[in-house]
């Protein structure tokens, strides 16, 4: 798969949380749970997804989370950005050949960068997710999730 896994199991976990009661925050060990996430994994997720205000957290004995926003309004970089540590140079080196050189692939590669942050920019996760986010009656786990 082209993406990040952290960003596969933000999208199961943003799927789960969708499907939950509004009103009500869910424990991030039920969460993990459910999405088949390792707990720490889920935690780290779910913190970076709290901090660009795609979920909120409530803090205490019965706190958890729940989504801040309609996943119609958050797009794949939301995502990508809130869980994929920044890289500002990743596709900033010399050339192997002649390494006082910039490397001549560093504008292609680039270029692909701005054009794939474009992409999801432009998709929301309400619409890769919609349809699929239905539970298993085995399981009570997202559809999607059982699936990875």
């Amino acid at each position: 798969m082209i993406l990040p896994r952290c960003v596969t199991q933000a999208v199961y976990i943003l799927c789960h949380l969708r499907r939950q009661d509004a009103a009500s925050v869910t424990a991030a060990r039920s969460i993990a749970k459910a999405v088949g996430v390792p707990p720490e994994q889920a935690c780290k997720i779910l913190r970076s997804l709290s901090q660009r205000g795609l979920v909120r957290s409530t803090r205490g004995r019965t706190g958890g989370y729940a989504l801040a926003q309609p996943l119609s309004e958050v797009s794949m970089a939301d995502i990508f950005d809130a869980v994929v540590p920044p890289d500002e140079n990743r596709h900033r080196r010399t050339c192997a050949v002649a390494p006082t050189d910039a490397c001549t692939a560093q504008e292609g590669l680039l270029g692909f960068h701005r054009r794939f942050q474009v992409f999801l920019e432009n998709e929301n996760v309400s619409s890769i997710i919609n349809g699929s986010c239905v539970p298993s009656p085995a399981t009570e786990a997202c559809g999607v999730c059982e699936a990875d």
